[in-house]
């Protein structure tokens, strides 16, 4: 049925699901959200080469997107090569917000409240 489609990547909380450094393309992308998942969106978005998860980040409904760190690797630019960590997050809101043509601070508020939907807190 999903053919390549990666579900070891998913982690199920509560009944929601996260896919996780979803790099492939809106395909996939769709497959998750059709089955009800929320995308993890971290450092990656922020490479210049990353035109794929760009694609995928104005695809996914804001809610619908979760931020991640992928710690220990993959620190968004222009921490790129160190250790990653949460505290470069904002580089990835940064860039959601460019994309999806947002205010930092409301992407902020409504991957927030995305979270502790999934988590049911």
């Amino acid at each position: 049925m999903l053919t390549g489609l990666n579900l070891n990547r998913a982690l199920l909380f509560k009944g929601s699901v996260l896919a996780e450094s979803l790099d492939r393309s809106v395909f996939y992308a769709k497959k998750y959200l059709d089955m009800g998942f929320y995308i993890g969106i971290g450092g990656v978005l922020t490479f210049k080469k990353a035109a794929k998860i760009r694609e995928v980040v104005e695809y996914v409904p804001i809610d619908r997107i979760l931020l991640e760190t992928d710690c220990p690797y993959l620190a968004p630019e222009p921490f790129r090569g160190k250790r990653n960590s949460s505290l470069y997050i904002p580089e990835v809101v940064k860039k959601i917000a460019e994309i999806k043509q947002l205010d930092y601070d409301e992407v902020i508020d409504i991957t927030f409240k995305n979270g502790r939907r999934m988590y049911g807190i």
